[in-house]
């Protein structure tokens, strides 16, 4: 079989230490609550204050959002849309009219 033909040749990268792996893991670990944590912040103007708070308001935040899309996928669709050579301005008015 051709498979292992370059095996002797193929030289593995120096392999990290356990401990730098483990830091570099916490690293990106901190970097990733802190983008959640930002982005709960942005949307609530909450801030948690700890990892478990981070997860159990980020996971109440996707239970609210899966509950909103639900909601609206059960309205009735929307109708097609109606392409016109009025202006941007004159379609709005039609468009406004129809809500109204």
């Amino acid at each position: 079989m051709h498979l292992y033909r370059g095996a002797q040749s193929y030289q593995r990268p120096p392999k990290q230490s356990k401990i730098a792996s483990q830091r570099q893991y916490r690293v990106k670990e901190g970097d990733g609550f802190q983008e959640l944590k930002d982005v709960i912040r942005s949307v609530t103007g909450e801030t948690p204050q700890t990892r478990r708070e981070t997860l159990k308001k980020a996971a109440q935040l996707l239970q609210d959002l899966s509950r909103e899309h639900g909601a609206i996928s059960r309205h009735e669709p929307l109708p097609p849309l109606e392409y016109s050579s009025a202006s941007p301005y004159e379609a709005d008015q039609l468009v406004g009219d129809r809500i109204s």
